[in-house]
């Protein structure tokens, strides 16, 4: 990949036009740049941005590179910026099911299973769950909202569970 950018022109008396250079043509991410060249990865991002005006084929390079980078879904160093799917499509359905089974909540199903409700929000939102099943657990949801919230008016106490095993037989739990 290097050797394709070896034709582009840059100013070598321009400071920031070879700090982008030198980022182009490594096989480097920007913050290992940056702390060879004792500056700061931001500032690294504005030289590059400044190149638009001055050099738009160093530029136009640039975005490109950091555009095969994006595309192949990883940098040197980790991930970018984007984190995967903490779960597979059986695990969704399986936590679906049981709080189908249940009429469970979101919290009520994270109790019981140890994964966090934010977790069980994005499996049963996420790719591998039907629209249908997602509108049901909604509707479960605010049925079981309007309960507490019925029930607290009433200045009775929120309704408990009965988490005894016999009820809730199996229920998914975190690997």
């Amino acid at each position: 990949m290097a050797d394709s950018y070896k034709n582009i022109r840059y100013n070598k008396e321009s400071p920031k036009e070879a700090a982008v250079y030198y980022y182009l043509i490594g096989d480097k991410t920007l913050q290992e740049v940056a702390k060879e060249l004792g500056i700061s990865k931001r500032t690294l991002q504005n030289y590059i941005k400044a190149t638009e005006g001055t050099n738009k084929e160093l530029y136009d390079a640039v975005r490109a590179k950091q555009e095969e980078t994006q595309k192949a879904g990883r940098i040197r160093g980790g991930k970018n910026g984007k984190r995967g799917l903490s779960y597979s499509p059986e695990d969704a359905q399986t936590m679906v099911d049981f709080m189908k089974k249940h009429q469970a909540t979101y919290d009520f199903a994270s109790a019981m299973t140890g994964i966090p409700t934010s977790t069980i929000y994005e499996m049963v939102h996420g790719p591998y769950v039907s629209r249908k099943d997602q509108e049901e657990l909604d509707r479960i949801a605010a049925a079981n909202r309007r309960h507490i919230i019925t029930e607290n008016e009433k200045g009775n106490r929120q309704p408990q569970w009965d988490d005894t095993g016999k009820i809730y037989e199996n229920p998914p739990r975190r690997k």
